[in-house]
């Protein structure tokens, strides 16, 4: 619990440190790596060291590891249900992925080694991402922490893994480095093969000419598509019923809860970006910094679009976790906005209060989520 807790204090120390140093010196980046490393570095070890019953598919990382360090590498290609995948239980997983954790078993005798590597590899992933993207890294650590991607971490190890790549996957399509990109790509479907998919968006929103008409194209076909998601999900399992399954049974109002604070919050954001945050738009003089702002904005309509359409159709929700790496960046490029052209008293109101706000959804976490969060971090205490 000490280590959990701990987290957020740790930040907000860095913080301060980092904005005394940067005072100080002209080049304080090295001194911002090595403070944001310590809260990541912290998540990782929670993530990494927890027990079987922490997470909805924790207990299917270990029984792989241990039912499968008997068979070959070539009985796991010969046991595929397809080319690029494997049954296991109930859960259909990519060969890469088998192999690695077998892999890992061999290597380190232990089960939990496969829960260490998707650890290591996520948060080193999202330490170095914000980083290089993020106008505050310790911002988009708070919201790593507190808005969805550490829980999802303990839940969804494996997608969060991908996602985690993705994330430099991003970074490598922004500076146009296409080979590096193809081959985190080739190691992160490996892993998670819808990633590949997302890829394709990222690619084509990269290369696409940077347009404010072509961002609110994007807004309005997204929900256009949530008002008609649900009565064309229920026309197609009319003819195909075997994808009956598909079909949430939830009522949208009723399952997304406070959730659409943040999401109204992140609209409002991209709509004064969108407004405010393109120096040369029209003459086509952007900056890379333009590029990445306009890529953003349209993850974060894709975000809350796929959001609202999982609510009707099963799974489609987890697409949208791709681009939430959107909202990441997008608050602190907001604060780097009104730093530079508002008065100081509304950037530090918005500053304070961007905080405050994350640090609430950070509290509201530990209580909402009793059965991970505060069952794991009661055992903490027994250790």
């Amino acid at each position: 619990m000490g280590i959990y807790l701990s987290i957020l204090p740790v930040l907000i120390i860095g913080k301060l440190i980092s904005v005394r140093c940067h005072e100080k010196y002209k080049n304080a980046a090295h001194i911002d790596l090595f403070l944001t490393f310590i809260p990541f570095f912290m998540m990782a070890i929670i993530v990494g060291l927890r027990s079987a019953d922490v997470g909805v598919d924790t207990i299917n990382y270990i029984n792989l590891a241990d039912d499968y360090v008997n068979y070959t590498y070539r009985d796991i290609f010969d046991l595929s249900i397809g080319q690029h995948s494997l049954l296991v239980g109930k859960t259909e997983l990519e060969i890469g992925f088998v192999c690695i954790t077998k892999f890992l078993y061999e290597t380190f005798h232990s089960s939990q080694a496969i829960l260490i590597f998707m650890a290591a590899v996520t948060y080193f992933t999202f330490w170095i991402s914000v980083n290089l993207l993020s106008d505050d890294p310790y911002l988009s650590a708070l919201m790593v922490l507190s808005a969805g991607y550490f829980t999802n971490t303990l839940n969804i190890a494996r997608q969060m893994t991908v996602i985690g790549i993705l994330f430099v996957i991003y970074y490598f399509l922004l500076k146009k480095n296409w080979l590096a990109s193809v081959i985190l790509l080739i190691f992160a479907c490996s892993l998670h093969q819808t990633v590949s998919l997302v890829f394709l968006i990222m690619l084509f929103l990269r290369l696409i000419p940077v347009r404010r008409q072509y961002a609110m194209i994007m807004f309005g076909c997204m929900f256009l598509v949530v008002a008609l998601v649900h009565p064309l999900a229920v026309l197609f399992v009319t003819y195909f019923p075997k994808y009956n399954g598909f079909l949430a049974e939830k009522e949208l109002l009723l399952s997304i809860g406070m959730i659409r604070l943040l999401w109204a919050v992140e609209l409002a954001f991209t709509f004064y970006l969108l407004l405010y945050g393109f120096s040369a738009i029209e003459n086509k003089a952007l900056t890379l910094y333009e590029r990445h702002m306009f890529c953003c904005i349209c993850f974060t309509y894709l975000y809350i679009g796929l959001y609202l359409c999982g609510q009707y159709v099963w799974l489609v929700n987890r697409f949208a976790l791709y681009f939430q790496l959107g909202t990441i960046f997008l608050f602190p490029m907001v604060q780097k906005r009104l730093r530079q052209y508002a008065p100081k008293p509304l950037y530090f109101l918005f500053t304070y209060g961007i905080w405050l706000f994350f640090i609430f959804w950070y509290v509201r976490s530990i209580q909402n989520d009793p059965t991970q969060i505060a069952n794991y971090v009661s055992q903490w205490l027994t250790l």
